[in-house]
């Protein structure tokens, strides 16, 4: 059983039936103790400059009480939804409609922000598929297949190296990753804090009608606080991961959004006890398909088939002449 709330009517009333515990909790009381808080970025790209962004506006989500929102030359209207769910006690969902109610909205992304004010370097970033430990390791940018060059690399006393991949920053300097939904094999992002012995997961769905969402991660310069976002679509700044260079330029380009124009963004987080690193990745499996729900394979074409395809296509395209 799924219980629906406004968040309109938690701001009001700062309450709301707990259906799991039989207790009264303010949702964002309960991002507060886990020290983060949630807002929402209107960000405006330029595509001709690799969709960089010249205009951002970020509105906490506790001072929006439903007002509209104006950005250039659009009015935007938010509702969003809190709902509890019994058999998940760590959890929570927001769900958010973004509808432009007037005026036009070009090369926009909307970004969903869950900033963490007590964060660590230490902690461990999970990105299912895409990023362990935030892959944050040396690396050397090789084109594809990359393989290590420098002798200095190589030998069983050297450090864990990995080639051009999106990763959080080793070292001093802007510390950032921007994935697309689809590289993952699940849409979510956690971590786990040696600190606080604790883990955090959030799950998301892999797109609107708009296409794929970006989920990413961006630390502050003394790496004390970081931003968890989930972008309506994915728009990469200025550069995109392409086959071993993370510094491609981005083809991503933000919709314009025109009047009567909306999307619905489902969220759910977690907030759990993990004493160890394998306590995120046990998480995890428990609950990766919780949005998704289970894969149904189909068998659309038969192996023989496959193999007709495949030898047509070196037979015509890869063969050489010995």
């Amino acid at each position: 059983m799924i219980r629906f709330f406004t968040l309109i009517a938690v701001l009001r009333s700062g309450l709301v039936p707990n259906a799991f515990a039989g207790e009264n909790v303010n949702y964002l009381d309960w991002l507060s103790e886990n020290h983060c808080s949630f807002s929402v970025s209107f960000i405006k790209h330029d595509y001709n400059y690799y969709s960089k962004p010249y205009l951002v506006i970020r509105e906490p989500i506790n001072n929006l009480n439903s007002k509209p929102i104006k950005f250039v030359d659009g009015t935007w209207q938010l509702k969003i939804k809190v709902s509890v769910t019994e058999n998940k006690p760590d959890a929570v969902d927001f769900e958010v409609t973004c509808q432009l109610e007037s005026g036009i909205s070009s090369q926009t992304s909307i970004s969903f922000d869950f900033t963490f004010d007590n964060w660590s370097k230490s902690n461990y970033v999970l990105m299912p598929a895409a990023a362990y430990n935030g892959n944050r390791f040396e690396s050397r940018r090789i084109r594809y297949s990359s393989k290590l060059l420098d002798s200095r690399d190589i030998g069983p006393d050297k450090p864990m190296i990995i080639s051009d991949v999106p990763r959080l920053n080793i070292s001093d300097g802007p510390s950032r990753i921007q994935e697309r939904s689809g590289s993952m094999s699940v849409p979510a992002i956690g971590f786990h804090s040696d600190d606080t012995q604790s883990g955090f997961w959030l799950l998301t769905h892999q797109g609107t009608k708009f296409g794929d969402n970006g989920i990413g991660i961006e630390e502050s310069r003394d790496r004390r606080t970081a931003v968890i976002s989930v972008t309506v679509p994915v728009v990469r700044e200025n550069y995109q991961y392409f086959i071993a260079d993370n510094q491609a330029a981005s083809k991503d380009k933000a919709p314009d959004f025109k009047a009567g124009d909306e999307f619905t963004v489902r969220l759910r987080l977690y907030f759990f006890e993990s004493p160890d690193i394998q306590g995120l990745f046990n998480r995890f499996a428990d609950i990766k398909r919780d949005l998704t729900g289970d894969s149904k394979p189909e068998a659309s074409i038969p192996f023989a088939s496959c193999f007709h395809v495949q030898e047509s296509k070196f037979n015509e395209q890869n063969w050489v002449e010995q």
